[in-house]
C-alpha cells in the first residue's frame, strides 16, 4: 500500500482524549471492501431536510441498501456523553447537598457562638460601647473563622485538582468562576450566621444581657 496523506488527529475513544493514542488506517474501498459505509454530510441546512433528502437518494440508486443510525452529531456526542451526564447530576446533587450541610453548619456554629457572648455583648453595651461597634467585632471574629476555612478548602481543591480533572470535559477543575460563587455563598452565610444573633443580644436590655446564662 502506498500512503498518500496523514489525516489530522482525531477523538477516537471519547471527548476528553484521556485514552492511550490508537493508530488508524483509511483504505480504499476497492482495496478493502466493507459491510457497510458510514457517511458524515455536512451541511448548513436543517439536519432533518437532509436526512430525508439523502434517504430519498440512496432509494433511488439502489432501494435494497437500508440506511440506519442516522444522527446529528450534536446528537452523537449527547449519546456519548450520556454516562458522564449522569456521573455529572450525581456529583452536583452531592455537592449541593454537601455546599447546603456546610452552610447549615457555618450558620449553626457562628450562631451558636455569637449567643453564647450574651453576656459579654450586655457588658460592651454597658460600659458604653456603641451596638455598631459591637456588631463590628463580632462580623470580624467570625469573618476570621470562615476565611480560615475558605482558605483550607481553596487549598484541598488545588490538591485535587488531577484527579477531578480526568472526570470532566470542557470544564477546568479550579474554575475561578466556581470557586468564588462557592466562597461568595458560604461568606454570606457566614454574615447572616454572626449578624442575626448579634443584633438579637443587642437589642436585649444589658441588665438583662448581664443575668443571661
Amino acid at each position: 500500500m502506498t500512503v498518500v496523506g496523514v489525516a489530522r488527529t482525531l477523538r477516537y475513544e471519547s471527548l476528553d482524549g484521556s485514552g492511550a493514542p490508537v493508530g488508524a488506517y483509511y483504505l480504499p474501498n476497492s482495496q478493502q471492501p466493507g459491510g457497510g459505509f458510514t457517511f458524515a454530510l455536512k451541511t448548513s441546512a436543517d439536519p432533518g431536510s437532509v436526512v430525508r433528502a439523502l434517504r430519498s437518494e440512496i432509494a433511488r440508486l439502489d432501494p435494497d441498501l437500508a440506511v440506519f443510525d442516522v444522527h446529528s452529531m450534536s446528537e452523537r456526542i449527547d449519546l456519548s456523553l450520556s454516562s458522564r451526564r449522569t456521573s455529572m447530576l450525581l456529583a452536583n446533587a452531592f455537592g449541593g447537598l454537601a455546599l447546603f450541610l456546610a452552610s447549615l453548619g457555618i450558620y449553626g456554629v457562628l450562631a451558636y457562638l455569637v449567643a453564647r457572648r450574651t453576656r459579654e455583648i450586655g457588658i460592651r453595651v454597658a460600659l458604653g460601647s456603641t451596638r455598631a461597634g459591637v456588631l463590628k467585632l463580632v462580623l470580624r471574629e467570625g469573618f476570621q473563622l470562615v476565611a480560615i476555612g475558605l482558605v483550607l478548602g481553596v487549598i484541598g481543591a488545588a490538591s485535587l485538582q488531577k484527579a477531578v480533572a480526568s472526570e470532566i470535559y470542557g470544564v477546568r477543575p479550579l474554575d475561578p468562576f466556581v470557586l468564588a460563587s462557592v466562597m461568595a455563598l458560604l461568606a454570606i452565610v457566614a454574615l447572616v450566621a454572626c449578624a442575626v444573633p448579634a443584633r438579637r443580644a443587642m437589642r436585649v436590655d444589658p441588665m438583662v444581657a448581664l443575668r443571661y446564662e
